[in-house]
Formats: C-alpha cells, structure tokens, sequence
C-alpha cells in the first residue's frame, strides 16, 4: 500500500464515518459504527506515516532541540492564553446598559429589573408545576393537532420567557464598571441581579433538559420556527448552554463572589433563598451535567457532519425526483381517471406510483407516493353544503373567510388549465393540484376510511389547509412540523379525527409512516371486523400491454409486498 492510498483510504473511513452520523444509518448504533470506522481509519493514516519515517526522521533532532529550547515558553503561552480567556469571560469589553445615568434613575432601573425576575421565576415554576408526565412523550400515534399547538404554545411562551431572562442577564454583565464613588456599592446589586437571571436561566435550562427525554420530542423542540421568531434546534442550543465552558466559569466564580456578599449580610432573604436554591439543584444533579459533558464531543461532531450533509442530501433528492428513466407517457391519464372521478369523496387516500422513477430506489415498498383528494371547489359546496361546522355558510366562503391564502390558490387552475382538487406534497412543499395531474401515474389506488361523517370529512380538509405552504420535509421524520412528507401529510391531517393505526416504520431512527404502510394495513385487517379502509379504486400498470387494470381487492392486497422490480413479470 503506498502512502498515498494509505492517506486516501484513512481519509474515506473518516468521511463514512461523518456521513454515518449526519445520515443516521445503522441507527440506533450509528455513534458506535462511526466511532469504530474513525478509530479504523487511523490503521492507514498510521501505516502513510510509517512509510515516511526515514523523511521525518530527518526533522526529529531538529524538533527536540525547539521543544527543549522554547517548552517553558509555550507553556507560559498557553496559562497566559486560558488567563486572558477567563478574564474576557468574567469582564467582557462590551458596553454598559447604565453609562450617563444618574444614581436614582439606576436604584430605579434594578429595582424594577429584580421584580421583573421574581415574575419570571415564578411564572416558570408554575408552567413546569402544571405539566403532566406525559406531556414531552411525543405519541405520534396518538398526538392530535389540538395537543399539537399546546406543546408549541408551551415551548414559545417558554422560549420566550428564557430570552427575556437572558436579556436582563446580558444587562448586568459589565456590573463592575459601577464599582466607583459615585455609585458607592451598586456594583454589588448590579452583581446579584445578573447573577439571580444566571442561575434562573441555568436551573430552567436543566429542568428542560430533566424533562424531555423522548427523542421524537427533542426533535420537535428542535425544528425550524422562524415564524415564531426562534431559530432552528432551540432545544440543543438551550441544552448545550448548560456545558459551555464560559457558563461554567461565571457559575462557579459567580458563586464564590455570592457567597461572600452573603457573609456580609447584602443579599435580601427572598433574593438568596432563590439563589441558593437553584445553585443546590445544580449541585444535586451533576450527574446530568456529567453526561451532557460526555456525549457532547460525539453530539458536536454530529452536527457538524449533518450541517455539511443536509444540504447536499436535499440539493441530492430534488434533482433524482426529476429524473425520468423512460421517455414513455405514465398509464393513467386524464381520460382514464376522469371515468372514475364520480366515484371519489373528500378525504380519498391516493396511493401512487410511477415507474422507472430513480427515487423509487430509496423508498421503501411498492407504493412510493400518496395525496388526498378535495375535489373541485364547486364540488365541496356542494358536499359539504348544510354541515352545521360551517354555520349556514357555503365552504367556499368558510375558506374566504379562515383560510384566505388557500381560497386564493383554490379558485385558480393549474398550467393546463385544470382545476385544483387534491391536496398533496410533492418537492415544492404541501400545494394544490388537479386529479389530472395527480392520477398521471402507472399504478393508483384510492382509499377511503370507513364511517366518516361529513363533519369529520370536514375537519380532516380544514386540517390539511393548516398544512398548505409547509416545505417538504427532507429531514423525512414525522416529529417534524415545519417540512411535510406525503404520507405525513394525510397521516396528521387525520389526526384528532380518525385514529387510522396504521404501523410506524423508523427509518435511520426517525419515524415514518410510508405510503406502502397504508396498503400494508388494509391487506392486514382484509375481510376482519377491525377494516377501518375501503378500496374505492385500483388501476394496476402493466407494463408490457402500456395500460393500468381495473382490479378488485384480492389483487390489491398483495402489493404492498411488490419487490423494487416488479415490472419484469410482466414480460413472462
């Protein structure tokens, strides 16, 4: 093996090794994997090295002579380096909130800011007090929309709450500069205040962290919420504060400073006693903090390899969905499906697919896509006409009203001037499109779930027009809400509605539910008193003859267990 491979093979264990973190496979033992591939990596990187010993060999006198000359320098370097860091960390160069303020004006300012944290403390302590022990188990089975927008309005308000702590904290950190005649001992207060947000802002970070231990939670906490002015992966971040090393110096260093205020009796009681108790808690659980420590180098590198990772995985999928493997028209088109549109309801499951499609490679099962049908505008007036959900209204002027953006998009025609009814997400995120559009497939089953009310009907649509506009989810997890699967879309629109149980699959560790999952449940509850799906159409592509076939339920059932390459029977 020359050196040059040697290096290269050390360098590609290295790169599968990042790729197995970002992507998640062999999960849950990808840290495992990825630590032995990097730790095999460094067979070839050491063995490059050896083939080169004679030509480093000629340098390690050279090295000695600089290491024995200058190691007491390069020693003195580094404390002078870690002295300068713990002082920036401790006095930071930044501004004082109380420069050009008189002395009665700056007693006002913090007396305000004191009983500003004591409302704070207290609204947090009865937000985590009145939380169930279920609450941050994310059911994904069971989660409806209403629990949904509970858990968002908990994580915003206390997202919310913790900026505002922070801010009052960042407001004292330059508490020192009072330290003058002037302000006689403000500088002391100043101290305390900053202090208490610190510790308040630390306690709370670790009673999150105490709390959410359900991974599909921590994925929740951590998706993309730009509309609520947080960025994405709040969750980590407000984690990831608890170990940072600069946290760690202001707490302990804070803490001695405290403590010696206390011994000269200037902390008020109400003041200490919520110190105290927050820096005893912290005490109290160093075993988390020794865990955090532990896992973050591995959870570091993660994210890293993921940050370079996603972009590419995205950039990757959007452009294999284009590729068309065959320049030969899909099976359904608009003559064959519109023979069968009468037949169709709101709410009907479209179960898709399309051959000689690249992306069929990496989804699992026969049926690679899905979509839920609407119907046209003037259609759903018509059905859902008398619902008393709409209060004598027609749906069309419902969705004028409460859904405008979606009533804008509705009333239009796509490019070839067909009219919008089905709902679905495609690369482009959750849109509208016509049936022509849609059903322009190989092979097509459409679905529909038994004993569903036009009321029920009616909140299933209006849950999916929540949807509308959300981005594909590339991530490809169901704890996700701010990207949208197909199969997700049609399995949370549903939610709080029609329990459907149908089976999560957990791909690369994050749960999913697959359009083929859909025709797996009804084959599994065929002909048994717990069939919650009725076959309302299957057109079967043959690809030899170029058509798709009208089949019944018997041939139905058995497609969800189609191999990748199915097609080839139909040549023998």
């Amino acid at each position: 093996m020359s050196f040059a491979f040697a290096l290269l093979f050390a360098f590609l264990l290295v790169l599968a090794s990042g790729a197995i973190l970002a992507m998640k496979f062999f999960f849950p033992h990808h840290r495992k994997v990825s630590f032995v591939l990097y730790v095999i990596g460094f067979i070839p990187f050491f063995y490059a090295i050896y083939e080169k010993k004679q030509d480093l060999l000629e340098y390690q006198e050279i090295a000695h002579a600089w290491i024995s000359i200058f190691w007491v320098h390069a020693l003195f370097l580094l404390v002078i380096l870690f002295v300068s860091y713990v002082l920036f960390v401790l006095f930071p160069l930044s501004k004082n909130a109380f420069v050009n303020m008189d002395f009665d004006k700056i007693i006002k300012i913090m007396s305000k800011d004191r009983q500003t944290l004591f409302e704070l403390n207290n609204i947090l302590k009865s937000k985590f007090e009145k939380i169930d022990e279920d609450f941050f188990e994310l059911n994904l089975e069971k989660i409806s929309i209403d629990k949904k927008e509970k858990m968002e309005k908990f994580w915003f308000e206390y997202l919310e709450i913790m900026f505002k702590i922070r801010m009052l904290r960042n407001k004292y950190k330059t508490f020192f500069v009072l330290d003058s005649n002037k302000f006689k001992n403000l500088y002391k207060e100043a101290f305390l205040n900053g202090y208490y947000a610190f510790t308040m802002q630390n306690f709370y970070s670790l009673q999150l962290y105490k709390h959410v231990k359900d991974n599909n939670m921590k994925t929740f906490l951590n998706q993309n919420n730009q509309d609520a002015g947080f960025s994405v992966n709040m969750f980590d971040k407000t984690v990831d504060s608890l170990t940072k090393f600069s946290e760690i110096i202001r707490l302990n260093i804070g803490r001695i400073f405290f403590k010696i205020l206390k011994n000269e009796k200037l902390v008020p009681l109400d003041l200490e006693k919520n110190i105290n108790f927050f820096l005893s808690t912290v005490d109290k659980n160093t075993s988390f903090y020794a865990r955090l420590l532990i896992v973050k180098p591995l959870k570091l590198v993660e994210k890293i390899a993921y940050k370079f990772w996603y972009p590419v995985q995205k950039r990757l999928a959007i452009r294999i969905s284009k590729i068309k493997t065959t320049l030969r028209e899909n099976h359904i088109n608009e003559k064959v499906i519109n023979r069968y549109r009468n037949e169709f309801k709101p709410c009907d499951i479209f179960l898709e697919r399309k051959e000689w499609r690249i992306t069929n490679i990496g989804i699992p099962g026969f049926w690679t896509h899905s979509a839920m049908y609407l119907g046209k505008l003037s259609e759903l007036d018509k059905f859902f006409d008398g619902t008393k959900e709409l209060n004598g209204s027609k749906f069309s002027e419902y969705i004028k009203h409460n859904f405008p953006e979606v009533f804008k998009k509705i009333i239009d025609k796509d490019k070839n001037n067909f009219e919008f009814s089905v709902i679905e997400s495609i690369r482009d995120g959750v849109v509208f499109t016509s049936l022509e559009y849609s059903a322009n497939v190989d092979s097509l089953a459409v679905l529909r779930v038994k004993n569903l009310s036009k009321s029920q009907r009616l909140k299933i649509v209006l849950n999916a027009f929540k949807y509308y506009g959300t981005p594909y989810d590339f991530n490809y997890s169901f704890a996700r809400y701010d990207g949208m699967l197909c199969s997700e879309l049609i399995y949370k629109s549903y939610q709080g509605v029609s329990n459907m149980n149908v089976e999560f699959e957990y791909i690369n560790g994050e749960p999913v539910v697959t359009p083929n999952m859909f025709a797996k449940k009804f084959a599994k509850e065929y002909n048994t008193k717990s069939e919650e799906l009725k076959l309302v159409l299957f057109l079967d592509g043959d690809e030899k003859d170029k058509i798709a076939r009208k089949k019944g339920k018997k041939s139905f059932v058995e497609t969800w267990k189609r191999p990748m390459w199915h097609i080839v029977k139909d040549y023998f």
